[in-house]
């Protein structure tokens, strides 16, 4: 089933971080539960104009059957926002050069997102989502970063793992099943939402 959360003016900001917080973080789990906890085991979340998909995304319940992980995050090569446990991330594995979390597009158990999304709210790391979500992830141990874009691309700075021919978008090594076009563009970035419509057409 496919849950839409839209942009509720009634939260008034000048800071677009400060909104992303409030709707990504407060507001979605008071949705999560509400609307999803006891009826589903598994959300996909996804941010609703820069995604798309890509292939099958029931990989994506066997990755979390098989690693013992909660939650599996996008990764991208940008680290955004720096936080005051940004140094960690030297002590985790960098298995590619995307080895930072990008909080666009994540899959995991619905009870451990908002048990997560509790401490979050409780602990205030950060004015931004993304950057709540990198500490929360950095003083975890359930939680994984997709480095290696098994089931999540990021397209920023990516543009030599994609290849377009005959109006059909192709991967270098690697099937993701969700793309992200987050980030701005550059001559090193491809971004593929729409490209990707225009393919299912």
């Amino acid at each position: 089933n496919v849950h839409t959360l839209r942009y509720n003016k009634i939260f008034k900001s000048d800071s677009y971080y400060e909104k992303l917080y409030h709707h990504k973080i407060i507001k979605l789990n008071e949705y999560l539960k509400t609307n999803i906890l006891g009826k589903y085991q598994y959300v996909l979340f996804l941010d609703a104009t820069d995604t798309n998909f890509y292939s099958d995304p029931n990989r994506l319940i066997n990755y979390l059957e098989e690693n013992d992980k909660s939650i599996i995050f996008c990764s991208e090569r940008g680290l955004w926002p720096p936080t005051k446990y940004t140094y960690l991330y030297d002590e985790r594995p960098k298995l590619s050069e995307s080895c930072y979390l990008n909080s666009g597009a994540y899959f995991g158990l619905v009870d451990k997102i908002i048990q997560h999304l509790d401490n979050i709210i409780e602990q205030e790391y950060s004015i931004d989502d993304q950057g709540a979500w990198s500490a929360e992830y950095l003083l975890s141990t359930d939680i994984e970063v997709d480095q290696e874009n098994k089931y999540f691309f990021s397209t920023f700075n990516s543009k030599e793992l994609i290849s377009i021919e005959n109006n059909s978008v192709k991967f270098i090594g690697i099937t993701p099943i969700v793309i992200h076009d987050n980030g701005p563009n550059n001559e090193n970035t491809i971004k593929l939402t729409d490209k990707l419509n225009e393919t299912w057409d």
